[in-house]
């Protein structure tokens, strides 16, 4: 590569990592904002299970 091309190589890879960074920035505030929107279902553990209706209808041999 010739000076000027490892130059304008450079510059192509600065604007890459710099999209790259302002990317991931984007992607760790809504990765926090879901964690602060989950954190309380967390806490709660998982909810009851229960009996859908297909399997009512199989266990009470509904015609």
């Amino acid at each position: 590569l010739k000076y000027g091309d490892q130059l304008e190589e450079v510059k192509r890879l600065q604007t890459q990592l710099h999209f790259r960074d302002e990317q991931i920035q984007k992607l760790v505030k809504q990765s926090t904002m879901l964690q602060i929107e989950l954190g309380p279902y967390a806490e709660l553990g998982p909810p009851p299970k229960t009996i859908g209706p297909s399997l009512k209808a199989k266990k009470l041999k509904l015609p």
